[in-house]
């Protein structure tokens, strides 16, 4: 069953909450690196965001052609950034380590800032 119900602001929140640990000075999101061909085992904190994030209305079934055909971060829409959270959550069944680079490349943090503006909260 595909969630149509974009998430609330009180969803939205659950994830901002994220921002300034995710962001803050010396926080590492793996806790140990196991190597290279399996994924690290990551900070609790990470797999708190991954169990909001991975949840209902989160969840876009349609995210790799949504994600491709939205323009820059700043710019989406709550749908598009939804597709956004959704790839972010999946991406780390395709590679190891998948969600420590997007913390550390920024791609989450522009997620999060988008998600403060759309919410009002910025």
């Amino acid at each position: 069953m595909t969630e149509t119900r974009l998430p609330s602001p009180e969803e939205i929140r659950k994830l901002t909450d994220f921002l300034p640990v995710f962001y803050a000075e010396g926080f590492d999101p793996e806790a140990t690196y196991r190597g290279c061909l399996s994924s690290p085992d990551y900070a609790r904190e990470v797999y708190a965001f991954i169990d909001h994030a991975g949840q209902p209305p989160w969840l876009d079934y349609q995210y790799l052609d949504r994600r491709r055909a939205s323009g820059p971060i700043e710019q989406c829409s709550l749908a598009e950034i939804r597709a956004h959270v959704t790839h972010f959550v999946r991406g780390e069944n395709f590679c190891g380590g998948w969600w420590a680079g997007r913390i550390a490349d920024g791609q989450l943090r522009r997620i999060l800032e988008r998600l403060l503006v759309l919410n009002g909260d910025a």
